[in-house]
Order: structure tokens, then sequence, then C-alpha cells
């Protein structure tokens, strides 16, 4: 895994040293985004099931990390890169119900019902809660691994939601079949994103 930043943008970079193969992180400073929190981006690549390289325990391995880092540095989050994983249109937001709330019970709180109701930073910077994917495929393993880990952790699937020319879209970033490649969010990170789109599919690159 390799990031390449431009030289005048060091002094506001910090990349904590961890233990996992999966992933690299990358602590962006406030000053530099104009808002409350740093942000925590982390370049994600998991090899595909059914190899010789695959884990189960890849995603466990970084929400480890990632639960401990986002306190360490006071930040959101956005991950990108290769999760393998293909989850086509599966939903990746809880909307709360009475019955979320009777198994909660004596529980709520204010920390609670912001964590319950953070789809609504989504609904207020006019991101679709729907998801949009051109995926022909069928959901794997690694697809139901990450919108688990996007549901319990308040992360949003950027593909398809996000302006620019893929907005809606979904595009597939695989051999021209599959969407395995993506971009993850905290609802309060969605307002740094200007645009993005997915690249023509070129052998040579991989995805």
């Amino acid at each position: 895994i390799v990031i390449i930043y431009r030289e005048n943008f060091e002094k506001f970079l910090n990349f904590p040293k961890t233990k996992s193969d999966y992933v690299q992180w990358l602590v962006i400073n406030s000053n530099m985004l104009m808002i409350d929190k740093n942000v925590l981006l982390g370049c994600i690549y998991i090899p595909p099931e059914n190899t010789k390289y695959a884990s189960n325990d890849a995603f466990n391995d970084i929400e480890t990390e990632m639960s401990d880092l986002i306190e360490k540095t006071n930040s959101y989050v956005s991950l990108v890169g290769d999760f393998n994983a293909k989850t086509k249109l599966l939903s990746d937001i809880v909307i709360p119900d009475s019955k979320l709330f009777e198994i909660l019970d004596d529980i709520v709180d204010d920390d609670v019902l912001s964590y319950v109701y953070d789809y609504e930073n989504l609904l207020q910077n006019d991101v679709p809660m729907k998801r949009y994917s051109t995926d022909i495929s069928v959901p794997n393993n690694y697809g139901h691994k990450l919108i688990d880990f996007c549901k319990r952790n308040n992360l949003y699937i950027g593909n398809g939601r996000l302006p620019g020319k893929d907005f809606l879209i979904g595009e597939k970033t695989c051999k021209n079949v599959s969407l395995i490649d993506y971009i993850l969010f905290s609802s309060h990170v969605f307002s740094l994103f200007k645009s993005f789109y997915v690249s023509e599919f070129n052998p040579l690159f991989s995805d």
C-alpha cells in the first residue's frame, strides 16, 4: 500500500504506526481541512476470498485499529481502497425503530441518540439514503462483512452517492462486472468531497 502526497502538505499529515497488514493509516490535520476534527484516512487492501492470502479477521483487525486511532487522534473517518467485497445494493444504514429503543431500554442518552440518528447528517447534506450500484455479481461473504462493518461504525459507502460523474450510478470497478473498490466516510466528512468518479478499467493497473 502506497500513499503519495504533495510535499507542501507534509506538515499536516501524520502516519500512525500500527500492526495490520491490510491498512495504511494517515491522519489529516483539521487545520488543513478547516473542520472541527482531524480525518483518519485508511488506505485498504484486503486479499480476495478463497485465496491463500484470505483472512476472516481482516475487517476485525481494521476495526480494532480504527477504533483505537479515532480515540487517540480525535478524528472522523474515511476509508478507501480494494476491499474485495461485493455488496451490490445491500443497505449500509440502520434506521431506528421502536424495537431498537426497547432493546436499549434505560441506556438511551445524548451519545446513544447521536449514534443512532447519525444518518440524519446525510440528509442534511443531500446525500442519498438509497445506494446505487451497477454491480451485477451476487454479494459475497466479504460484502456482508463490509456492510456490517459500516453499520457498526456509522460509515457510509460513497460510491454512487458522492458528487461527480459517479453520482447515482455506482460504477463497477473490476472487469466491468463487480464493484469491489470503495470509499467509506463518516457522515460529517461528506461535505469535504467535491468530485468522485471511477476511471475506466485498465488491466495493466488492475482495479
